[in-house]
């Protein structure tokens, strides 16, 4: 008796120890926490033409990775998603009418919590800039002068005061080099010379409106000789210096023309071609 007794006490004290034991277990696993929904509109305001840029990526989980968080749209909070969840974080929506609307973003973790959140842009009746036309130099225009200034023109159909920004540089995505300026024209300063430049112009009305012009592109002209510049022979890479003497520009060594030539009419005779000294050299005109 007393040892069924014993017997059913120890599997009772292993029963109750393997079960303190599951809910440690249930206990130091760490309890899912809701997302945390974030976005950016872009522009803030516009009108019925404008695509407004919503941009979720600034959202965060302190369980999921973001790059995995799924993300879904409503687009005038009405209780209707326009979009499936989806990983993609950027989206585009446009309005057909005047108003202030709200748009909702709906966040969701690996385990299946969701965080919202809304912010509003507001559509007017006012419309873009026109885009950027008319530039100088003209797209493509080849032998610039390198302290040419850049010009275009550009208007706005409500008549709103405009301002620019100007992009230009050597590469084909030129960066910002100037921002928010009233004159329709930019000076680049000193350009290298045959090289070619990258530049483009986004026009701002008042109302938070903007248009984007297309890149353009011009190559600036050789440098122009002057005496005492080096000239290169483009056959041999051989450098010769120039000297300016009274009004005429010469070599200040003889040019090596190539190996002396043999001729049967010389009787084999070799003539110093590549010696001579009777090149007169390059003269101003």
């Amino acid at each position: 008796m007393k040892n069924r007794l014993f017997t059913m006490m120890a599997f009772v004290a292993i029963f109750a120890f393997l079960i303190v034991s599951c809910a440690k277990e249930e206990d130091d696993t760490p309890a899912n926490t809701a997302p945390v929904a974030s976005f950016t509109v872009d522009p803030p305001s516009g009108n019925t033409q404008t695509q407004f840029l919503l941009d979720a990526s600034a959202s965060s989980d302190k369980e999921t990775p973001s790059e995995e968080l799924l993300v879904r749209w409503d687009g005038n909070d009405d209780g209707i998603w326009e979009s499936d969840y989806s990983t993609l974080k950027t989206a585009q929506v446009t309005f057909d009418s005047e108003g202030t609307y709200t748009i909702r973003l709906e966040v969701k973790d690996a385990g299946g919590l969701t965080g919202t959140t809304t912010r509003q842009v507001t559509v007017g009746s006012n419309l873009a800039p026109d885009a950027p036309a008319n530039p100088n130099p003209e797209n493509a225009a080849t032998d610039i002068p390198i302290n040419v200034s850049l010009q275009w023109t550009a208007s706005d159909p409500d008549q709103d005061p405009i301002t620019f920004d100007v992009y230009f540089g050597n590469v084909q995505n030129p960066p910002l080099v100037s921002q928010g300026i009233s004159a329709n024209s930019y000076d680049p300063g000193i350009m290298a010379n045959v090289t070619t430049y990258y530049w483009k112009i986004v026009v701002h009305d008042d109302h938070s409106n903007s248009t984007e012009g297309e890149v353009w592109s011009f190559t600036t002209t050789a440098a122009a000789f002057s005496c005492g510049d080096v000239i290169t022979d483009p056959r041999n890479g051989e450098t010769y210096p120039t000297v300016q003497i009274g009004d005429q520009c010469w070599m200040a060594k003889n040019m090596n023309i190539g190996d002396p030539v043999k001729s049967h009419h010389n009787r084999g005779i070799n003539i110093p071609i590549g010696n001579t000294r009777h090149y007169r050299g390059i003269h101003n005109t």
